[in-house]
């Protein structure tokens, strides 16, 4: 099973939006089994970063934050610095493509990128600003 869990997040973005949402929902509720196993916490943690991103993607602004947000509450009390750096991304962006505290979540967005800078994430931080382009996120 937990191999699964790592094929499907390696393989997440081949697949259709109504596939994704109905594997996701079957693997939301078989998680809690494998809790104790080493290391699940951060599998299913990257899944749920995925699938934030995935639908952001696919314009599924309302998807997206509700995986963004479970994988906020994954990260909550630890230093998952990376992650939570994403998440804040994937929930600004959506928030912004769905008119909800626009400046906020620009200003987010642009503290976002100087934290990646800082980092040294710069690949991350293109690829960010190139969606950001594409999303028309700062115009």
């Amino acid at each position: 099973y937990i191999y699964d869990l790592k094929l499907f997040s390696n393989t997440l973005f081949v697949f259709d939006k109504f596939t994704v949402e109905s594997i996701v929902d079957k693997l939301s509720s078989s998680i809690n089994k494998y809790d104790l196993y080493p290391n699940i916490r951060e599998d299913y943690l990257t899944i749920l970063i995925n699938m934030s991103t995935y639908f952001i993607e696919n314009d599924e602004y309302k998807l997206s934050l509700k995986f963004a947000y479970k994988g906020k509450e994954k990260t909550n009390n630890e230093y998952k610095i990376y992650e939570n750096i994403i998440l804040d991304i994937n929930i600004s962006i959506a928030n912004i493509k769905l008119n909800i505290e626009r400046n906020k979540h620009i200003r987010l967005l642009q503290n976002s990128l100087l934290l990646l800078e800082a980092l040294n994430f710069k690949e991350l931080k293109t690829h960010y600003e190139n969606l950001f382009d594409k999303y028309e996120i700062f115009t």
